[in-house]
């Protein structure tokens, strides 16, 4: 019988919970997993395997190509400092972690976060699709 973890061991409650400015981001060789959040609600969720600070880096200043890039790099810079915040959570292998942060921040804020289109979107009727 396979043990299943609870979200307390994930440490989504810190996801949902911290909030720092994009000038206060993790160190360089940090991995795990991070929220970008607009006006406190989870609106991305991701992971890196080597170095969260460029990632973030990346999805905040638009040098991506994924729709959350694409919505940060289109936002005023004023708006940007007054709205968007991150979190993360240092984890020794994000990969295979990433899809219950989704799920438990989905859950516990009851909408998914609208710039994760791939990984683990719920079907359409879904009550946490939007």
């Amino acid at each position: 019988m396979e043990n299943k973890r609870s979200c307390k061991e994930y440490k989504c409650e810190i996801l949902m919970n911290q909030s720092k400015s994009k000038s206060d981001l993790p160190k360089p060789e940090t991995k795990g997993i991070f929220a970008i959040k607009e006006n406190d609600c989870v609106i991305y969720v991701g992971q890196s395997q080597d170095c969260m600070r460029e990632r973030i880096l990346s999805h905040i200043s638009g040098y991506d190509s994924q729709d959350i890039g694409e919505h940060l790099k289109n936002m005023d810079k004023e708006e940007k400092e007054r709205s968007i915040s991150i979190s993360w959570v240092d984890i020794e292998k994000p990969r295979f972690e990433e899809h219950h942060y989704l799920k438990c921040i989905a859950t516990r804020q009851a909408i998914w976060p609208k710039f994760n289109r791939k990984r683990g979107r719920p079907k359409k009727n879904s009550v946490l699709y939007m």
